[in-house]
Formats: structure tokens, sequence, C-alpha cells
């Protein structure tokens, strides 16, 4: 059986000197148990594709993260 999962990521980058808004309250969201604030992560990625960059041309990334 295959499975396709999408995942979207943004980043955003706050102005200089300004600071950024507290985690709002998602509890009240349907499926949503607790929030926490871990702070902040840093997180390595190393990216793979074949040698004629297929995957690239095909949208798809292959990534190993950790952190």
């Amino acid at each position: 059986m295959v499975s396709v999962v999408r995942e979207t990521e943004r980043k955003y980058t706050a102005p200089a000197g300004r600071e950024l808004p507290e985690i709002p309250d998602l509890t009240g969201v349907a499926g949503v148990a607790a929030v926490h604030d871990d702070g902040v992560r840093t997180l390595h990625a190393r990216y793979f594709d074949t040698v004629d960059l297929r995957l690239a041309h095909d949208g798809v990334t292959l990534r190993h993260r950790t952190g």
C-alpha cells in the first residue's frame, strides 16, 4: 500500500527588535489536548536526490532531519 503525505513548511521572520507573540491557547480546538512551549530548537536537515535530480523535477523532497 502506498500513502502520500504532503507537508507544507513555511518560515517567517519577525522584524528586528520585535518580539513574537505568546503561543495561543489552542486547547479549545478539536483534537488538541495541550499546548507546550518547548523553546527554540535547532534542527539539522540533509536532503537527498538522484544523480539526475529526478525527485526535484517531480516536485518531491526527501529529507532526513534531526534535532
